[in-house]
């Protein structure tokens, strides 16, 4: 490599950006006319230092503006988070009215439809009164006056009781059918009657009984029983203890 290409090359670039004359030649001049230079006129060194003094003031006030931008950067992000928590708030208060006002029109409609009817269900009170209204005033009509006029009320009561039988006994038929469809096992008589015992009626005559021999024995054992056949309501039928009975004044 030719050093002194390269020296050339090197001094080129150092001074490459530096004001017209700022060069080693330029400087030597500018100390040359500083040494001739009368004490009346400026000395160009000054015109520099000025300029540096404004390049260093200006940038000053640019780093000043930078760093005042980069604090209200975290200021807006703050103000604009803020502003959504605000709205955030506003949104929360606005749900909590909806559901409170939603909860009172809920309360209110059920209050109206308490007594409601489903639909779905063939035997609703709606529709057994339109069926029992279409038979009295049409069909039953119809029957009435084509038949005999011999008829009675015992007549047309036995008929409405049988008419009853009849459709009691076709309900039975379809729930026990469906029961079967659907696999659940139907509840006969007999394994009803073995499951659960009919209570027995007795008449409490208290005409018969003093007070003073009148026990509630609810709770107590058998051993701390007086008479059985005046305990309430456990009670003695002859020879029989009534354990499971209905009691009412004959009166």
């Amino acid at each position: 490599m030719d050093t002194g290409k390269f020296s050339s090359y090197g001094r080129t670039r150092l001074f490459e950006g530096l004001p017209k004359g700022a060069g080693p030649r330029g400087m030597a001049a500018e100390g040359g006319r500083q040494i001739v230079d009368t004490p009346g006129k400026p000395s160009a060194y000054g015109d520099k230092t000025s300029k540096l003094e404004e390049l260093c003031t200006g940038l000053a006030e640019r780093l000043t503006q930078v760093e005042e931008e980069i604090k209200a950067v975290p200021g807006k992000v703050t103000q604009t988070e803020l502003q959504e928590e605000e709205e955030y708030k506003k949104l929360e208060k606005k749900i909590t009215e909806l559901e409170a006002r939603n909860k009172e029109l809920l309360s209110k409609a059920m209050g109206m439809h308490k007594d409601s009817e489903n639909m779905n269900d063939p035997s609703r009170l709606s529709a057994v009164l339109q069926r029992y209204e279409m038979l009295r005033l049409q069909d039953w009509e119809k029957l009435r006056s084509s038949a005999a006029s011999y008829w009675t009320y015992k007549t047309g009561s036995n008929i409405i009781k049988k008419l009853f039988d009849a459709c009691e006994k076709d309900i039975q038929e379809r729930i026990a059918k469906i029961s079967e469809i659907l696999g659940i096992p139907t509840l006969n008589d007999t394994a009803t009657n073995s499951k659960q015992d009919p209570p027995v009626k007795a008449v409490w005559n208290l005409q018969e009984s003093l007070l003073e021999y009148i026990e509630h024995v609810d709770k107590k054992d058998w051993e701390h029983w007086r008479e059985p056949a005046f305990l309430w309501p456990i009670m003695k039928c002859g020879e029989q203890v009534i354990v499971k009975g209905v009691v009412w004044d004959e009166k």
